[in-house]
């Protein structure tokens, strides 16, 4: 994967790795499962600039 001139790929680790913490506590909490569902639509949106870019 090509790195992209503004650190996209250091962001979009960094949430992959803010929703595998998410995974780890499991779904107790209510907001846990909604920042997650944030996150993951914020990583798709990341994704898609880095491709048109």
């Amino acid at each position: 994967m090509e790195r992209s001139q503004f650190g996209a790929d250091d962001t979009f680790g960094l949430a992959v790795q803010k929703i595998e913490k998410l995974d780890a506590l499991g779904h107790r909490n209510g907001d846990l499962a909604q920042e997650q569902r944030l996150l993951v639509k914020h990583v798709w949106i990341l994704c898609a600039r880095t491709v048109v870019r």
